[in-house]
């Protein structure tokens, strides 16, 4: 495969097809199940969304469905229809079946409610307090913390285990249908977008 990972710049809703947990108190590669999952991928610096975001999680009259269902229409697709077939096509002819993210075990209650949520947001106060999402790295080495990090058909498995190694728990690698793709901005890179050749 010549992209191994790739970063995600929008709003869109796609299908979580299976969760694979790993680690402390879970069997490995068990299957979490099947779900539909929205998969929050973030525009570039949006106040409003920024804005509603914090009220909404502030706030305790908003009830967790009320923010998915927001979030949920947000979506936005910025290629034409045409694009985006041209592009299911070109997924088809290079075997694309799947996309993946690891996470730890913890994040995964909320990414199913919520939607695989850009860290960018995530450390907002307020969404910290309300989600406590656990982050797998101090600092994000590419600078994007706008963008989800996602990879191509398996994990950068050199990663994954240092940072099983080094965190210990549980940990989940989340498995999305690559059809997402078509709908939404996204920018691959050949490896590790923090490798020092990117």
């Amino acid at each position: 495969m010549v992209f191994s990972s790739f970063f995600l710049s929008n709003f869109c809703f796609g299908i979580c097809r299976q969760v694979k947990l790993f680690g402390t108190g879970c069997n490995d590669c068990a299957s979490y199940g099947r779900a539909e999952i929205s998969a929050i991928m973030i525009l570039p610096f949006h106040r409003g969304l920024k804005r509603w975001l914090i009220e909404a999680f502030s706030s305790q009259q908003t009830t967790p469905d009320q923010i998915a269902r927001y979030l949920s229409k947000a979506m936005k697709r910025p290629c034409g229809k045409s694009e985006g077939e041209a592009f299911l096509r070109w997924l088809d002819n290079r075997d694309i079946k799947r996309l993946v993210h690891f996470t730890l075990l913890e994040n995964v209650p909320k990414i199913m409610r919520y939607g695989l949520i850009p860290r960018d947001y995530l450390q907002l106060e307020v969404l910290q307090l309300a989600l406590g999402a656990q982050f797998t790295d101090e600092h994000r080495y590419e600078e994007l913390p706008h963008y989800n990090c996602l990879s191509i058909t398996s994990p950068n498995y050199g990663m994954f285990y240092g940072k099983r190694r080094k965190q210990g728990g549980g940990w989940a690698v989340i498995d999305f249908d690559p059809s997402v793709l078509a709908r939404l901005y996204f920018e691959f890179t050949p490896t590790n977008a923090a490798a020092a050749d990117i």
